[in-house]
């Protein structure tokens, strides 16, 4: 009796072994900044943002994204606020949950494309913004053929749509962008 379970406990050890290294290689990828608010309001200004990336939103998952958005807004939200890919930072401001992480090729590297959740700022405070009815914000952080970081922006507060190419997106560009300085891969 103690020979098979024992056989069991040492089967569980070795795969817990074997299985450590795959888990230890898969490390965040963190992405700073400075932002820089594309209005001089009282309240806006400059502040740090730590980005850390822990997972991307797979092909699957951007399928299942794209046919939910295709049906409703809602249906799309909902979904898209089941994941979790990671967490951003903004100096003087609450944290903010990633729920998608894409890739998107571009013809000098690739550009990450990060929809996270809304939390009004003193200055969406000021103008009136509720956060419930742009419950998203979204990075756009391009980086070279390297991975290096280049250049980002940031739309704050925003509603999202399905592009043609299908990933989920700003609906539309014309809203307050902020834009990104000092860029560094940790």
């Amino acid at each position: 009796m103690i020979r098979p379970a024992f056989r069991l406990l040492v089967f569980v050890f070795l795969i817990s072994c074997a299985l450590l290294p795959l888990r230890a290689q898969s490390t965040p990828e963190v992405y700073t900044g400075m932002l820089i608010a594309a209005e001089a309001v009282a309240g806006s200004g400059a502040g740090r943002i730590n980005i850390r990336v822990v997972s991307y939103t797979s092909e699957v998952e951007r399928k299942n994204l794209k046919e939910a958005f295709q049906k409703s807004d809602a249906d799309g939200l909902a979904l898209l606020q089941t994941m979790s890919k990671g967490y951003i930072n903004v100096e003087g401001q609450p944290g903010r949950k990633i729920y998608a992480v894409f890739s998107r090729p571009r013809k000098d590297g690739y550009e990450l494309v990060v929809v996270s959740e809304h939390v009004a700022s003193k200055l969406e405070q000021w103008r009136g913004t509720k956060a419930e009815e742009h419950p998203l914000a979204v990075v756009h952080l391009r980086l070279d053929n390297g991975g290096d970081p280049v250049s980002g922006e940031v739309f704050p507060a925003v509603k999202v749509s399905v592009t043609s190419d299908g990933f989920v997106d700003v609906q539309t560009n014309d809203s307050n962008k902020v834009t990104m300085h000092d860029l560094a891969k940790k």
